[in-house]
């Protein structure tokens, strides 16, 4: 119950899941800063990226505990303004048709717990309306963009260098992260770590 509450989620509400479209800059690593396509999401002062911090076993375990356990969460669509419960569009039971929802659910997290911020580019649209129908997971280091000339809002967004429309297909959707990154918070004790645990199995 601990874990849930931390995330936000008690028993006798509803999980809210909001996502932010073109979001303003909350965080000096969202990226290199005015007119750079680029960010150093997965690197921090201490030069430590997600690959290395999961070889650190506690880490790697309990990143694999919160992803374990919010993946198998059910997810369920509320009409806000009446709390009415709706039946599950079919990209809420499986967002990516090419994997369980568990799969992106847990890449997802995996995101917003190294990086702050997790990305879903739109797959598919609903013909009526043009809402999006289909989702898949991008890894945060595919994942380049353009801010204007303050470095406080981001203009573009690129994937694997190509630029990205802001709606539609092939569009992004942002998840922002309530709390620093691990990266960002514990960048210097997760190196410490690590280089204890290599100086035990040099002896």
């Amino acid at each position: 119950m601990g874990l849930l509450q931390t995330l936000g989620i008690k028993s006798a509400e509803k999980p809210t899941i909001e996502a932010q479209y073109a979001p303003a800059v909350m965080t000096t690593n969202y990226g290199y800063g005015s007119f750079n396509t680029g960010n150093t999401y997965g690197v921090n002062s201490s030069g430590i990226d997600r690959n290395f911090a999961l070889q650190v076993a506690s880490v790697s375990r309990c990143r694999n505990l919160i992803a374990g356990v919010i993946s198998g969460i059910d997810l369920a669509l509320y009409k806000k303004s009446t709390g009415e419960k709706l039946g599950s569009p079919i990209w809420l039971e499986q967002p990516d048709m090419r994997q369980p929802r568990s799969v992106t659910i847990a890449s997802t997290v995996d995101s917003l717990i190294f990086y702050g911020c997790a990305y879903w580019r739109v797959t598919s649209l609903y013909a009526d309306d043009g809402r999006p129908s289909g989702f898949e997971w991008v890894a945060n280091n595919r994942v380049t963009f353009t801010t204007n000339k303050y470095g406080t809002e981001i203009e573009d967004y690129f994937v694997d260098g190509i630029k990205v429309p802001m709606g539609g297909i092939g569009s992004l959707v942002t998840f922002q992260g309530l709390l620093p990154s691990v990266l960002d918070t514990a960048g210097t004790t997760i190196k410490a770590a690590y280089d204890i645990k290599s100086k035990r199995c040099k002896c």
